[in-house]
């Protein structure tokens, strides 16, 4: 009996601990690729005019979507089946399977895209050439949705190393070919979509190929429809988040004009920043995890407990986010952005949200609920469409922070209750009480200090933030466990030299 349970807690040690070291890579790497955008924001901010990164911004979404229906749903399918196949030693298979339905979705949305009214496009997106906009929306979305799905592929094979390479270098090229044609070239709004295509087809190319070298790929009709049904859902829920989260820009170009999205734009990119250093670490990790020890006695309770740490993570940082907001709008963007930071702090929620939407997946993705997903967040983002119409004609983008944070409380909970109900996890709820507790009292002191000076404001709460892990401590908020981890890390970072 000793020798079991002490078999469960090195299982339990080892695997965290394993979790932990991909999820910092991990967040190194998707920090770097998708905080790309994040980094670009300076270079945009002062070589276009704020109408032209409104319209750019605008072009950036409908590449998003576009690549949801490229994908249709396969990185998803490729995380979730690959450690089975890889046992029984056919994840050449559904590898091959897999690109076949990609490569199927790729050239019907092209084909979509470019036989597309032209005279309509132009009018949403307020781009005075329609033809040439379809060939810079259309290449960089082929461009990357081939590197998303290539490095989908290392996440299923648990090579966080080559995943974070991949993303350093697509990033860099990005920068190199933006800088190039922005400020070098001055190719303005033209310039930096086709950077984009010009960077994420270098990389995708390149890693396609290394993966095609490596892995045995051969297609299979009857895998391909498999995966194609567990996929196919997911797509209409990413394009539920889609209109969810940014079918705002759309009514704000409409009915305030491409300068007001502009400024929403921006204020909307420093919510990347808990994205990055959070909910996308704990997305490309978590997954995989899951699945690869579904079948562990003790999976729910590690859950129950990421989940905790999850929320804990998602509301300091996200705090902290707020705390450092105006001062990030001042350094990376000229005057006329300075309002962002409002639209920031407005945000955060709803982005935090996603974080406890990427938690409750794994629960309905190991009982094959794909479905429903997508009818949650479908009903939600007709909700989000409807508050959108409503709200952004008489309150401008505050109605569109109010509708997405809505719109999102209500997808995600209710998937949450259809995760609980068919994969049960007993939550940790004296700790989360004691989490919810931290983030009232960081608004709270947030909302008293906001009007000081920079000094007193900084002052404040800097004590109230340094103040929480005392507070945790005297609550007894961490087990003997997570107390004898944390002695270990410190025993390790004294014995170097």
């Amino acid at each position: 009996m000793n020798d079991k349970s002490s078999a469960r807690t090195h299982f339990s040690s080892a695997s965290l601990r394993h979790f932990g070291s991909n999820a910092i890579l991990y967040g190194v790497g998707n920090s770097v690729l998708r905080g790309a955008a994040f980094l670009l924001v300076p270079i945009y901010a002062h070589w276009l005019s704020v109408s032209e990164y409104g319209t750019l911004e605008i072009a950036l979404q409908t590449i998003q979507i576009l690549i949801v229906f490229m994908g249709v749903g396969m990185p998803a399918a490729i995380i979730r089946f690959y450690a089975e196949d890889a046992k029984n030693g056919d994840a050449g298979r559904l590898l091959g399977s897999a690109l076949g339905v990609v490569g199927i979705a790729m050239l019907v949305s092209s084909l979509l895209l470019l036989l597309s009214p032209s005279l309509l496009l132009s009018k949403v997106l307020g781009f005075q050439a329609p033809s040439t906009l379809k060939l810079l929306i259309a290449i960089p979305a082929l461009a990357e949705c081939l590197t998303l799905i290539a490095m989908s592929i290392f996440r299923a094979q648990d090579k966080a190393g080559k995943y974070t390479l991949t993303a350093i270098c697509g990033t860099f090229f990005l920068i190199l070919f933006t800088l190039l044609l922005l400020p070098v070239l001055n190719q303005r709004l033209t310039g930096a979509l086709t950077a984009k295509g010009l960077a994420y087809g270098s990389i995708g190319l390149v890693i396609t190929y290394l993966l095609f070298r490596v892995n045995s790929i051969r297609f299979s009709l009857e895998k391909a429809r498999a995966v194609f049904r567990f996929g196919f859902p997911l797509t209409f829920a990413a394009v539920g988040w889609f209109f969810l989260l940014s079918s705002d820009r759309y009514f704000l170009a409409y009915f305030s004009g491409t300068h007001e999205v502009g400024i929403y734009s921006l204020g909307y990119k420093l919510t990347f920043i808990l994205l990055a250093l959070v909910v996308w670490p704990f997305e490309l990790t978590y997954g995989p995890f899951v699945f690869a020890n579904m079948d562990h006695k003790k999976m729910g309770t590690i859950m129950s407990r990421l989940l905790t740490y999850l929320i804990l993570a998602l509301i300091v940082v996200g705090y902290l986010i707020a705390l450092l907001s105006r001062d990030i709008i001042h350094l990376i963007a000229p005057k006329e952005y300075e309002s962002a930071y409002l639209v920031t702090i407005c945000i955060l929620p709803a982005t935090a949200l996603q974080g406890i939407h990427y938690w409750s997946n794994a629960q309905l993705h190991i009982m094959q609920k794909t479905p429903h997903i997508a009818a949650f967040v479908g009903v939600a983002a007709l909700l989000n469409l409807a508050l959108n119409y409503l709200l952004i004609p008489r309150y401008g983008w505050v109605g569109a922070a109010v509708a997405t944070n809505i719109s999102s409380v209500l997808a995600v909970g209710a998937q949450l209750v259809l995760g609980f109900s068919t994969f049960p996890v007993t939550l940790e709820l004296r700790r989360l009480g004691i989490v919810m507790a931290v983030g009232v009292a960081l608004c709270f002191s947030y909302s008293i200090t906001h009007a000081l000076t920079p000094h007193y404001f900084y002052l404040v709460n800097g004590a109230v933030l340094l103040s929480v892990p005392v507070f945790l401590y005297c609550m007894r908020f961490f087990n003997s466990s997570e107390k004898q981890l944390f002695i270990n890390l410190l025993a390790f970072h004294q014995r170097q030299p």
